[in-house]
């Protein structure tokens, strides 16, 4: 009793478990039959059929649900892709401010337009700088740590999405519209990457292109040549058939190459590593010596100050050591608090860490 127990158990969770999660491998194989393609979505769906007449429930849940499993993550990893190209594009402002102050639609700023760009603002455009100067933060775009002057006399370029951090304004004629930006290139690049195969699951493609028809065709052999020899023995070689598929099928390569490279790719988008595709990720295993730009790479790139130190001719009283610690460490103190006073307005990057240290020591 207890094992008939156990045994519709097993039924019920083997049939739900299938149930639940074979309807998108049959869609995936009804469309490869429907083109005249016979590929692994084929073979699986045979599998988990052979499997369920055969009474063996559990084989037919792995399968499906490893199958199911596989989608549900390339799925997610795909949308932090999505999330990643969607930062991208934040980087572009949504609306331009032209030199007589009118605000519009970045898509409907044309090239030779120019555009005005105050402190504390990201540029709309690509462009050179006109009038002005400033410095400009690009790290989000070229991954330069520090912030880059621009200058009107140089005629700079400037580009969509980096953000004027110099206090100064600048005014930037247009030299490409939006859809050209560098930022949109970044976000097309990015969109490409991840529809392009790899080497790897090209390989995985071709080979499941004859494997399949030839394990469907020796399957179909196996369950039919042997009913000329009598019943009991097509019965035995039938079941041996549904075996033979279901051992065959090859659901771990083709569950795990692809979700590999989607999981590394979108890994590295969300840390501002952008990847081309698989093909790249595969050469990076090759590589003997690998070499870094330090500042931004292996550093912050970011200021900071240790210690301030106060360098100034000794007095008679403190070179005998007559107690002018106190009288040093006040006159550090004030002159940090001029020198902070004369920073505390400047966007400069020095600046910046004399106020971090001004914040420090409270």
């Amino acid at each position: 009793e207890g094992w008939t127990v156990w045994k519709y158990v097993y039924v019920c969770a083997g049939g739900i478990a299938v149930f639940l999660c074979v309807p998108p491998i049959l869609n995936r194989a009804w469309a490869s039959a429907r083109m005249g393609v016979l590929d692994v979505h084929i073979l699986m769906s045979i599998s988990i059929l052979g499997a369920l007449c055969l009474g063996d429930f559990s084989e037919a849940a792995a399968v499906a649900v490893l199958f199911a499993l596989s989608e549900w993550i390339e799925s997610r990893t795909r949308a932090g892709v999505s999330a990643a190209v969607s930062q991208l594009v934040a980087l572009q402002p949504e609306t331009a401010t032209l030199r007589d102050g009118r605000s519009i639609p970045v898509e409907h700023v044309t090239v030779g337009d120019i555009v005005a760009v105050r402190a504390g603002e990201r540029v709309p455009v690509d462009g050179a700088v006109v009038s002005g100067s400033s410095v400009v933060n690009q790290a989000n775009l070229t991954g330069e740590s520090k912030p880059v002057s621009k200058n009107a006399k140089r005629r700079d370029l400037v580009y969509a999405g980096t953000i004027n951090c110099g206090g100064g304004y600048l005014e930037i004629v247009c030299h490409k519209v939006s859809r050209d930006s560098a930022v949109a290139k970044m976000v097309a690049l990015v969109e490409q990457a991840h529809l392009q195969s790899s080497p790897t699951e090209q390989r995985v493609k071709q080979v499941a292109k004859y494997y399949t028809p030839i394990v469907v065709i020796l399957s179909i052999l196996l369950a039919t040549v042997p009913w000329l020899w009598g019943a009991a023995t097509g019965s035995a070689y039938t079941k041996l058939a549904l075996f033979m598929l279901i051992t065959a099928c090859p659901c771990a390569l083709v569950i795990s190459t692809p979700i590999t490279y989607v999981c590394a790719l979108t890994r590295g988008a969300r840390m501002g590593i952008l990847v081309k595709g698989g093909e790249h990720l595969e050469a990076l295993a090759k590589l003997d010596i690998l070499a870094f730009d330090k500042t931004g790479t292996l550093t912050h790139g970011a200021y900071a100050i240790k210690s301030f130190l106060l360098i100034e001719p000794q007095s008679p009283s403190s070179a005998q050591g007559g107690g002018g610690g106190g009288h040093a460490m006040a006159r550090r103190a004030e002159i940090f608090e001029m020198v902070l006073r004369v920073e505390q307005f400047s966007n400069h990057a020095l600046a910046l860490a004399v106020r971090q240290c001004g914040v420090d020591l409270g």
